[in-house]
């Protein structure tokens, strides 16, 4: 179920959170049908947490989409798609940025309509220059590399910070307090 839930998903990804809402609500109902034999009645975080554990080690969805994108994106910028990103993005050259990795710090692109700012480029620049203020450039030498990093910061994420009940915590880098330490 989850790799028809997680197909495709750097083409598509629900932007409201109702949709998404509705999204997380499978997988909350297909963890919980797989643990509540062997353990008794968990959050949904508990059981993702001890679903980490085992072969399984999922993550929410959002996480997850965010996560797939987060790898796309890896792979445009470094060459390992035909696609020719300088058309959807440019990089921040001016070298004020705080960031580990300056070089890779992509600027937003302004945005007349919802539409465009949903698009998969778009909506993937706020994640991606937060990974590259937390990673050492070494974490982008390669592409295992990258994703090892991003799936130890996502369920870092969702061990710290996650929360059902809370939106602004679905995602990587959200200007909220409960994302603040």
């Amino acid at each position: 179920m989850k790799s028809q839930l997680s197909y495709a998903t750097v083409v598509w990804s629900p932007a409201s959170v109702k949709l998404r809402t509705i999204l997380e609500r499978v997988q909350r109902r297909a963890t919980r049908w797989i643990l509540t034999t062997r353990i008794g009645e968990m959050s949904y975080k508990q059981r993702l947490l001890t679903l980490a554990l085992l072969p399984l080690a999922l993550l929410p969805l959002t996480y997850d989409r965010e996560l797939r994108a987060l790898v796309f994106l890896y792979k445009c910028i470094f060459g390992c798609t035909d696609l020719n990103i300088g058309r959807y993005v440019t990089f921040i050259t001016h070298g004020r940025s705080r960031s580990k990795n300056p070089t890779l710090v992509l600027k937003p692109a302004y945005c007349k309509t919802t539409t465009f700012q949903a698009s998969f480029f778009n909506r993937n620049v706020t994640p991606w220059n937060f990974i590259c203020n937390l990673a050492p450039y070494c974490k982008f030498s390669s592409l295992n590399s990258f994703k090892k990093f991003l799936r130890a910061t996502y369920f870092t994420l969702l061990d710290s910070t996650y929360n059902i009940d809370m939106p602004c915590t679905w995602f990587l880098s959200r200007n909220c307090p409960c994302h603040r330490s």
